[in-house]
């Protein structure tokens, strides 16, 4: 598993989200979701949904956005490597061990 992924129905979705616009992500969907829920109406209910999309966003760090245009403004965590599912081998045991 990559160091900046998380697993949601049992498929890895990178983090691609980074920290500084989750924060403004799940704090602007929040408002945006409150006064949707003030404002009532079809105008209210669409508001209420989109600011409940930018907080999955934020709460997640994935953007499908993102993911299609191959960008992400995540950081690299630590020095590891890794290769996408299926495109390599995992080694248990060598026969020098």
């Amino acid at each position: 598993m990559a160091a900046n992924s998380i697993k949601r129905g049992g498929h890895y979705r990178p983090i691609n989200v980074g920290d500084g616009e989750r924060l403004i992500s799940v704090a602007g969907g929040g408002a945006l979701s409150i006064y949707g829920l003030k404002r009532g109406g079809l105008g209210g209910l669409l508001m209420t949904i989109a600011g409940g999309a930018l907080i999955y966003r934020g709460a997640t760090g994935h953007c499908n956005l993102y993911k299609a245009l191959s960008v992400s403004t995540a950081k690299r965590k630590g020095l590891r490597s890794s290769v996408k599912h299926g495109a390599g081998i995992k080694v248990e045991k060598s026969a020098a061990s």
